[in-house]
């Protein structure tokens, strides 16, 4: 087996000391303060001309129940509910949960239109980026955007929120653009939500629509055929001579039958006398509208008439709301002027040490070759 060479010993006047090594910085102490005041020189220069970037951010809060209540009440209308919510709750209990938009239903479809692309399309369509090219593409605005733009949710209870931040080079500018950003979801959400309604509204409005005309039709089927009866009934009248109903002969039928009641009534309809039947068929011919006659009209027209005084697009509605008391929030990120003089001081000391040492240790080698 082949021994091995042992390892060569160092030489001691190769190795440095701390106190060589203080002693050797003593001496180079121009050089490390030379370093170190040209690097906070370039760590200024780099502070002052490199544009300062903020972030400006806004708080938004969830809706409250009167935010919701009109909504609600519009769609107690739709269902043929009481409009009042106070009233609604106290006649369904907890069926109202199912019937009555509640604040964290709404807080929930704000949060996916505040993050959706949709707001984010429209928001780059209506208002510049700020900070971006006049000329630029709708996809560099987008992506600018994307950098940019932070969506913070706190799903905290009662402490829920959502803080929108965005970044950039112009404060003044950035605290309009995040304002118009949040309120830009706000309306999205609530026209979302107002769409909807619109929905139910016209879909209700045509089922009435439809049924008041099933209703007329055979209001008019009923009229004509009442006529009908009546022609016949006049014509027997004046056949017999029957002027008026004879005394003491009222045409009323006792019992539980009434469809034999209806037939036994149009069987003897001519002996109310030709006068009275005349008098009634010429009212009927004369007469404009059945409404007032027809069974389950009412109840219709009236509905009918509430929902056309409902007014969606005027409505107050609300699914999240500012906070006035934090309006906007201006933060200087970059550059971090203190932390950019403290490494630029630190890398000029050891860079400053290195050199020294370099030196040092070239100078050392040169004398022992020579």
């Amino acid at each position: 087996m082949a021994k091995q060479n042992p390892l060569p010993a160092k030489d001691p006047a190769e190795e440095i000391s701390l106190r060589d090594l203080a002693c050797i910085l003593r001496r180079t102490w121009r050089l490390t303060f030379l370093l170190v005041c040209l690097a906070v020189l370039l760590a200024t220069a780099y502070i002052y001309f490199v544009p300062p970037v903020y972030e400006v951010s806004v708080q938004v809060l969830p809706p409250t129940t009167g935010d919701l209540a009109i909504y609600n009440a519009t769609q107690g209308i739709l269902a043929d509910k009481p409009a009042d919510a106070r009233i609604l709750r106290e006649q369904m209990g907890d069926e109202i949960r199912n019937t009555l938009l509640q604040p964290d239903e709404a807080w929930n479809r704000f949060l996916a239109v505040l993050q959706s692309g949709s707001v984010k399309q429209q928001f780059i369509t209506e208002y510049h980026p700020a900070g971006a090219a006049r000329d630029a593409t709708p996809l560099t605005l987008r992506r600018m955007l994307d950098r940019n733009l932070t969506v913070t949710v706190n799903k905290g209870g009662a402490l829920a929120s959502a803080r929108v931040t965005l970044r950039g080079t112009q404060p003044d500018v950035l605290s309009e653009r995040t304002i118009q950003y949040a309120r830009l979801a706000l309306a999205l959400g609530r026209d979302m939500l107002l769409e909807d309604l619109k929905s139910q509204l016209r879909v209700q409005n045509d089922v009435i629509d439809k049924r008041i005309a099933a209703l007329r039709e055979i209001g008019r089927y009923q009229r004509d055929a009442r006529m009908v009866r009546l022609r016949d009934a006049i014509t027997v009248a004046r056949a017999i001579g029957l002027a008026k109903a004879p005394e003491n002969s009222p045409l009323i039928v006792v019992g539980d039958d009434r469809a034999g009641a209806s037939r036994h009534a149009d069987g003897l309809l001519y002996m109310r006398g030709y006068e009275a039947l005349q008098s009634e068929l010429t009212q009927l011919q004369q007469r404009q509208n059945d409404d007032a006659y027809i069974s389950g009209m009412l109840p219709l027209i009236e509905k009918q008439t509430r929902l056309a005084h409902v007014d969606i697009d005027d409505m107050r509605l609300s699914i999240g709301r500012i906070d006035a008391a934090s309006d906007v929030y201006v933060h200087k990120v970059a550059p971090r002027a203190m932390l950019i003089l403290a490494l630029s001081v630190l890398a000029s000391l050891v860079l400053g040490c290195a050199v020294s040492v370099a030196c040092h240790m070239l100078a050392m080698t040169d004398s022992r070759r020579s």
